[in-house]
């Protein structure tokens, strides 16, 4: 005999979609932005033990990169200077034409296109050379972490954008 109340089974009976199991207290979620910091770390963790369980350090690699970057820098603001000017600095204004007026020849659109000349991973200056043999009319290299360059960039451990 079924009483109201109860289903065929004898059970007490629920609203359709209501849990069997009653639930007394909230359920805790941790945040969403706790816990993708949490993942990063995580990750990050990971990565950093990866990088020196591979074989060591990869510094020579990131400093290849800066080199890159800086390479890239300097050359978009010789071409924003190019466009500015109508000309590209002469070899004597070089670097600096970015961040100081010209003393000889300043152009009548000059601009302060960077605070300070970058110098490469090694503490070592980047040079620049003015010449159409040069994609842009343009180079520039750095002499890599010996210091010295024999060839105006063109030794084995020189950088140069001619050689990318």
């Amino acid at each position: 005999m079924l009483f109201k109340g109860m289903d065929t089974s004898g059970e007490p009976s629920r609203p359709r979609g209501e849990s069997p199991v009653p639930v007394t207290k909230k359920a805790r979620m941790v945040p969403v932005p706790v816990a993708i910091l949490l993942a990063f770390g995580v990750i990050s963790f990971a990565l950093w033990l990866l990088r020196f369980s591979a074989g060591g350090c990869a510094c020579s690699g990131s400093r290849v990169q800066r080199v890159q970057q800086d390479f890239s820098s300097l050359r978009s603001a010789i071409e924003f200077y190019r466009q500015t000017n109508g000309e590209l600095p002469s070899q004597s204004q070089g670097f600096q034409a970015l961040v100081d007026r010209p003393v000889d020849g300043a152009p009548k659109n000059w601009t302060k296109l960077m605070t300070d000349i970058p110098r490469n991973p090694w503490n070592q200056p980047y040079f620049y050379l003015r010449d159409d043999r040069y994609p842009g009319g343009f180079g520039i290299y750095s002499v890599g972490k010996d210091g010295v360059s024999r060839s105006a960039g063109n030794d084995k451990g020189d950088y140069a954008t001619w050689r990318q």
